[in-house]
């Protein structure tokens, strides 16, 4: 099979999830990133016009050879395996190429932990995530994620929120992110390498978002924090409600999480400010550890002064209510 990718000088062999859909159907991607996944790619060696790879196929014994060369009028695709000489490009031709792509961003500093899983979704969202605008600006706004080549043969839907270009303030409704408390996933990052590959990215991104928003941060001190994003333009009784809360950094200045749900009160209904559903998720999780502390304390008292346990009949013995 030949392919016309690679023109431009761009590395003909650096593929990403729009480049691997040109060449083979979701379902060989699912297979092909399982097998990189699983470390069945046994050995890839590249030159400037080759690149060679071997795959672990049915029989752990014969490798699958695939063969990958940059002609005049494109790409060669080639592999030995029985689907090798489809008009689209086989699972082993893509796990090949998917650790093409992981050897390309080995040779870096040492990277923190930290570093080093934000690196790992970066290079999983290239080439694991399907994504398309939903709704708002060229950029800011809600975008739509389908996870590939996950466990699941299903693709699984999510969406993201962009509202920054230039640092980890954007949201995903994933289960990742809203554990790996990194303030990005693989979602995010394939929704913004789409966004890098648009012609105007370079206006956009020193565009600043278009009204103000607030966010959980994590890549900040006494992390996590309720931040607000100040953008250029501000009506002034919003400005004045803004800052009876936030200070001129964006730190919040009131109690959590009471004087949070009065700034929302305040600010409900405006349409010319974004509350982001991290903020409002982790307001809430500190308003549930607050009412479940007041409840054990009621029920402590409860206890030490009926010798009783609240729904129960029968008294308790000193070692009891203790």
């Amino acid at each position: 099979m030949k392919t016309d990718i690679g023109a431009g000088g761009i590395d003909p062999f650096l593929f990403d999830q729009d480049r691997l859909q040109t060449i083979a159907d979701r379902t060989v991607i699912h297979f092909g990133l399982e097998d990189y996944r699983e470390n069945r790619v046994m050995e890839v060696e590249y030159e400037s016009d080759l690149l060679w790879g071997q795959v672990e196929g049915d029989d752990p014994d014969v490798p699958n050879e695939v063969t990958i060369r940059q002609e005049e009028n494109g790409l060669s695709l080639v592999c030995d395996c029985v689907d090798g000489s489809a008009e689209r490009a086989c699972r082993h031709i893509v796990a090949v190429l998917c650790k093409y792509a992981d050897y390309r961003n080995e040779n870096e500093e040492l990277l923190t932990a930290g570093d080093t899983a934000i690196k790992d979704r970066i290079k999983r969202g290239r080439s694991e995530v399907e994504t398309k605008p939903l709704s708002g600006e060229p950029w800011f706004g809600s975008w739509q994620a389908h996870s590939l080549g996950g466990a699941s043969h299903f693709s699984r839907e999510y969406r993201v929120t962009i509202r920054s270009l230039q640092k980890r303030a954007n949201y995903c409704t994933c289960p990742d992110f809203s554990t790996n408390q990194l303030g990005t996933c693989k979602h995010i990052e394939a929704v913004l390498h789409k966004i890098r590959k648009q012609p105007d990215y370079p206006q956009y991104r020193e565009q600043s978002a278009p009204h103000p928003y607030i966010y959980l941060a994590w890549d900040v001190a006494d992390a996590p924090q309720i931040l607000l994003y100040r953008s250029t333009e501000i009506s002034s009784d919003l400005a004045d409600i803004l800052a009876s809360f936030f200070d001129t950094a964006g730190r919040f200045t009131g109690r959590l999480p009471e004087d949070f749900f009065q700034f929302m009160e305040r600010v409900g209904n405006r349409t010319d400010i974004h509350i982001g559903e991290d903020a409002i998720g982790h307001i809430r999780q500190l308003a549930a550890a607050v009412a479940h502390k007041q409840r054990s304390v009621e029920i402590k008292q409860q206890i030490r002064l009926a010798r009783k346990m609240p729904g129960l009949k029968a008294r308790l013995y000193p070692y009891q209510v203790e």
